[in-house]
């Protein structure tokens, strides 16, 4: 049986489960632990990746509405509304 590091509650309701990885060796290592972890209970496991190594350098770097508009599309389509209006 894998452990993971969430309540049963928790898995009872969560469904999706958005990692933000950062850009090098070590976020990939996060992301497949995290990604294996959640698939094991039973939740989709969404990826976003930033544009540069990390999201604070998108934000730094890019801005703003850059880093609004790729998350926009990493995201399911289900949860646009709600987290892009969150982030307005």
């Amino acid at each position: 049986m894998t452990r993971t590091p969430w309540t049963p509650e928790q898995i009872d309701t969560l469904r999706r489960l958005y990692i933000a990885r950062d850009d090098d060796p070590a976020g990939d290592g996060a992301m497949a632990t995290l990604t294996e972890r959640a698939h094991a209970v039973g939740i989709e496991a969404i990826v976003l990746s930033p544009s540069l190594e990390d999201f604070n350098e998108d934000l730094r770097i890019l801005g703003q509405d850059s880093l609004r508009a790729a998350l926009r599309v990493q995201i399911a389509a289900q949860d646009v509304a709600r987290f892009m209006q969150l982030a307005a």
